[in-house]
């Protein structure tokens, strides 16, 4: 379909009451929007071309009317395309979107209305355009590469970034377990973006690095890689020894535990607040003790209200200076320990229903902004603070108290804080342009959310407890849940041996994707792959 102007002299032809089109670019005393515009000449292939030009109306205009101007476009001889050009003032701007920028060139022109006036550039418009040369972009590199694990499908799936370069040739996928040759998976010529792999008996038993190698017509190659994500393959388990003599599963010394409720991994360092202990227990991410905080020294499992002690600690957040803020839970407030030595600072909070209290704060986390928000499963709110403790607001779902909050989480792809309530997961905006929304993962059944983390491409991890029951329960399982709020995958069932569960109550995302799960009942951390 041809733009606006040119449609009007067709259908306006001999008519009274038309717009009258007018050259904007001569010196024939003609009056229409006068558009002075430097036309671009060259541009690189699949990138945006922005497009400016001051408009004014005519120098004889005795009325104050709007200007409205549009920009037309079309790629490589194609259709015409039309955008409205936003206005500052005198100036107007739009943009031909990069999809459209292809080899074979584009072709533009502005058109404006004044009234009845309307004013083209050039003063031809769809008949003699400008005209665009497009260079042929450089190959793209095809970070970030993703490959991961469908356990429904027994594949992996792996996708890059495609290259919109007409130089691409094309692109080659590897992948490689450790201390073998890479193997390659697939290859093709056309630019893909994807490929998927059967898995079952080799990239389901270990982790791969997959490695996909993009190349241009010079035979100039970039490349990107990644480590299979979703596999999730135990890796480690921190828990008391247990012998048949002595086969109790929780503890009070080094490297046991006693109802493990919140875990969070910083700088290399594990730390672990344990509920029935009424301790922070710290180590390495390999498994080195480095020491208590709380229960008078740590082994003895008494709760206190002291600087440093705790009574039934329920989870642990890091601040954007690296310090650790616990959630006290029995002592209603938030404690805050410097993340090097874990020295105790200062504490915040009391018991009660009026701004700035805490009612049994069971979960804290930090916002992009640096506000911690506080989770009070009793008083059914979140309470949001700065750093030092100044309260800052209070929230709930749609006005209403949460039924039970147990666990919020910041999900920063998303933009939004995401509150455990039962067996829904309520969104909260906190980002511009966020949105709320609800999830519901468990419609009909019993298993509360009890534990989220991010773990990249806006998904969350989600940790599913059945307070109620044990085998063949609903519970004692993760979700991998989408950006929508729908399950991609889940795994794990109810036992004590190592890799199942038992009201799975935390988790927690380290550097390399690694998953650092509190196992609650069962009184361990286990370590799973990304």
């Amino acid at each position: 379909m041809r733009p606006y102007p040119l449609l009007l002299l067709v259908i306006c032809a001999g008519l009274v009451g038309c717009p009258t089109v007018r050259d904007d670019d001569d010196s024939a005393g003609e009056t229409g929007p006068d558009i002075e515009h430097s036309p671009v000449s060259t541009a690189t292939e699949g990138t945006d071309v922005p497009i400016a030009a001051v408009i004014t109306p005519p120098a004889d205009a005795e009325e104050d009317l709007p200007i409205t101007a549009t920009l037309a476009w079309r790629a490589d001889g194609g259709s015409w395309e039309t955008v409205p050009m936003e206005a500052a003032g005198d100036d107007y701007s739009a943009t031909i979107p990069a999809a459209s920028v292809l080899i074979g060139g584009v072709d533009y022109y502005l058109q404006a209305t004044f009234g009845s006036e309307v004013g083209s550039h050039p003063s031809e418009g769809a008949e003699a355009p400008h005209q665009i040369t497009v260079e042929a972009g450089a190959l793209a590199d095809p970070s970030p590469v993703r490959a991961r694990y469908d356990a429904s499908a027994g594949e992996v799936s792996v996708s890059w970034t495609t290259s919109a370069s007409s130089a691409f040739a094309g692109y080659s996928v590897t992948a490689e377990l450790d201390g073998e040759d890479p193997v390659s998976v697939c290859e093709g010529v056309e630019a893909d973006d994807s490929c998927t792999v059967d898995a079952e008996g080799v990239w389901d038993t270990d982790y791969a690095t997959w490695t996909v190698t993009v190349e241009d017509d010079a035979g100039d190659t970039l490349s990107g890689e990644a480590i299979t994500d979703s596999l999730h393959l135990l890796l480690d388990v921190y828990a008391r020894e247990t012998t048949p003599e002595d086969p109790s599963p929780f503890g009070t010394g080094q490297g046991e535990f006693f109802l493990p409720f919140g875990v969070a991994v910083h700088g290399g360092v594990v730390h672990v607040a344990e509920q029935s202990n009424n301790r922070l227990q710290s180590f390495t991410e390999d498994g080195v003790f480095l020491g208590f905080v709380g229960a008078l020294g740590g082994t003895t499992g008494v709760p206190g209200d002291g600087m440093g002690e705790f009574s039934a600690p329920h989870d642990i957040a890091v601040g954007p200076d690296g310090n650790l803020f616990v959630a006290d839970h029995t002592n209603a407030r938030v404690s805050v320990l410097d993340g090097a030595t874990r020295q105790a600072l200062f504490s915040w909070g009391q018991l009660g229903e009026g701004e700035g209290d805490l009612r049994f704060p069971v979960s804290v986390s930090f916002d992009g902004e640096g506000l911690l928000h506080v989770a009070e499963s009793v008083n059914g709110r979140v309470s949001v603070f700065d750093a030092e403790g100044v309260f800052i607001e209070t929230y709930a779902a749609a006005e209403e108290p949460f039924d039970t909050p147990t666990r919020v989480e910041y999900l920063p792809e998303l933009g939004v804080m995401a509150i455990s309530d039962l067996g829904v997961v309520h969104l909260y905006p906190v980002d511009d342009g966020a949105e709320a929304a609800t999830w519901d993962l468990d419609p009909g059944g019993t298993a509360v959310v009890s534990g989220l983390c991010p773990v990249g491409h806006g998904e969350t991890l989600v940790t599913l407890d059945d307070p109620n029951s044990t085998v063949g329960s609903d519970g004692h399982r993760l979700l991998r849940v989408a950006a929508d709020g729908s399950v991609m995958t889940e795994f794990g069932e109810w036992g004590a041996e190592p890799g199942n569960f038992w009201r799975p109550v935390d988790c927690t995302v380290d550097e390399a994707g690694n998953v650092w799960l509190a196992d609650g009942l069962n009184h361990r951390i286990q370590l799973f792959g990304p």
